[in-house]
């Protein structure tokens, strides 16, 4: 995911009611597959940011960031704003990330960077 590509679209603009908690959050671009695309009640190109490890099926990627899982327990239980959300995302073919992160296209974010996005 790209995770510094804010839209002006509000998330109720467009998600399902499952999202209805989120309604007010910003809705962020997660790259450019799914980026021509964006069609309303439709969760599966939907993506989230949070730091709740112990919501149900959350898939942790660092020290403080965890993606997805499910979206009406992380309703329950989190501040809508611990929550970022995302329509698309980045896609590489073989080899292509690696050689544009050798020229400086993409960076690594520390596994700490969750509470600075």
């Amino acid at each position: 995911l790209v995770v510094n590509r804010p839209t002006p679209l509000r998330f109720g603009e467009l998600a399902a009611s499952a999202f209805a908690p989120f309604a007010n959050n910003p809705l962020f671009m997660g790259g450019e597959v799914g980026e021509t695309s964006v069609r309303p009640s439709e969760i599966a190109p939907w993506f989230w940011l949070h730091g709740f490890e112990t919501i149900p099926r959350a898939q942790r990627l660092s020290n403080a960031a965890v993606l997805g899982g499910d979206i009406e327990a992380l309703g329950q239980l989190v501040n809508p704003d611990a929550v970022r959300l995302f329509w698309g995302h980045t896609q590489f073919g073989p080899g292509e990330f690696e050689e544009q992160h050798k020229s400086n296209m993409w960076r690594r974010l520390p596994d700490d960077v969750w509470p600075l996005v």
